[in-house]
């Protein structure tokens, strides 16, 4: 079985707040191929919140959110992820800066420091577009 994710959204809410989900299926060697998402972000994400599955991923896995610089725009904050807990993560603009973090295209959801066969691993990631 190759690796998978899947995307769904983006949503908005009432307040005028976006948010995607992504569902990441391991490999199974549990390697992850990153892939963009298949709309643009246009705006500034503030918030992601990680949730193993029922088949959990190895302890402290670690996510990426690239632009389309290559850059990992939460700041290496996706790394060291529980396996059994839900967690949320926040960008990071500098050394303990924490801060909302403007993408004006797609991102590289990508996985890494698993091998666990068929992880099951869920994404959020809240964003305010652009007015």
């Amino acid at each position: 079985m190759g690796s998978s994710i899947v995307f769904t959204g983006p949503v908005e809410d009432t307040n005028g707040v976006y948010s995607f989900t992504a569902a990441i299926i391991a490999h199974t060697d549990g390697s992850v191929e990153a892939v963009p998402t298949p709309f643009d972000i246009d705006g500034w994400v503030f918030m992601v919140l990680t949730n193993p599955g029922a088949t959990a991923p190895q302890a402290a896995y670690g996510l990426t959110l690239k632009d389309g610089e290559g850059i990992d725009i939460m700041g290496g904050t996706l790394a060291g992820r529980s396996a059994t807990a839900s967690e949320q993560a926040f960008p990071q603009l500098g050394t303990d800066a924490p801060g909302e973090r403007y993408v004006p295209g797609t991102l590289t959801l990508g996985m890494a420091d698993n091998n666990v066969n068929g992880a099951l691993v869920g994404v959020t990631v809240f964003f305010k577009r652009k007015s």
